[in-house]
């Protein structure tokens, strides 16, 4: 794209945002009439404008050995203002359960429990995997396609924006949920419970019997050592054998230590 388009793109950009926000704040205080609509209508175009207009101030005051240095500049702006749209929510979860550095990263030092999930069949719902490499390009005539509707291009910014980190990360083997901020119905399935190398019985029995009364079962494996390597391997929790131990009753314990 030439300078001029992205001129236009980063306007359109910025009275979207602006004109969203202003719209969201004025229907929070009850203000819909004709006059609040125009207001908004014009002060989004002029941060529009404004935008621009700083960008291009920037660049004159530069000297620079790019002759195309507003085109760089306006590139710039124009990620900020992608990245600013994308505050969605993001679910993100990881396909290996028994890797070591997400347990000492994410799991409390393998304390913690690692939750599983499956999509269910009638679920419309689409889970995407994290690409590791080195760039993240998001192509202007994709961001300008999106805005004018296209869908193909739109899930190109999409996977440019939410879907790519840097190489030093892809041990975590990621996938991820998108959607709205907040609290709100999971459209997948909780299927199992993986607790952590050392993760303490008490855990173990409170979750497990928290969920034995579920409708749709769960299924409860605990995370133990492949001696002699450090590969971390999963077995199935007795649960049965946990019932018969907890909960401990404090006299039980004076009477054994006194026998």
């Amino acid at each position: 794209m030439n300078e001029m388009e992205l001129r236009g793109l980063l306007n359109t950009l910025v009275q979207q945002r602006v004109l969203a926000e202003m719209s969201s704040a004025a229907n929070s205080l009850n203000y819909r009439g004709p006059k609040t609509k125009q207001h908004i209508e014009r002060y989004s175009q002029k941060a529009g404008h404004g935008a621009v207009d700083n960008v291009l101030c920037l660049a004159g005051g530069l000297i620079d050995e790019h002759e195309n240095v507003s085109e760089i500049l306006l590139a710039v702006e124009i990620e900020r203002e992608l990245l600013q749209r994308y505050e969605a929510g993001i679910f993100s979860l990881a396909e290996r359960p028994n890797c070591p550095l997400m347990w000492s990263h994410y799991g409390e030092q393998h304390k913690g429990l690692c939750i599983g999930y499956s999509i269910p069949e009638c679920s419309n719902v689409s889970v995407r995997k994290v690409e590791y490499d080195r760039e993240r390009t998001v192509r202007a005539s994709d961001v300008l396609a999106m805005l004018n509707g296209d869908q193909l291009a739109k899930e190109q910014v999409d996977g440019g924006v939410l879907l790519h980190k840097a190489p030093s990360w892809s041990y975590e083997g990621e996938w991820r949920l998108t959607g709205n901020r907040g609290v709100q119905r999971s459209p997948l399935e909780l299927e199992e419970i993986t607790f952590g190398l050392r993760c303490a019985m008490a855990v173990k029995f409170a979750v497990c019997n928290a969920l034995k009364n579920r409708a749709r079962s769960v299924s409860f494996y605990e995370i133990v050592e492949s001696r002699p390597t450090f590969e971390l391997t999963r077995r199935e929790v007795n649960v049965e054998e946990l019932a018969s131990v907890y909960p401990l009753r404090s006299l039980d314990s004076q009477r054994e230590f006194v026998e």
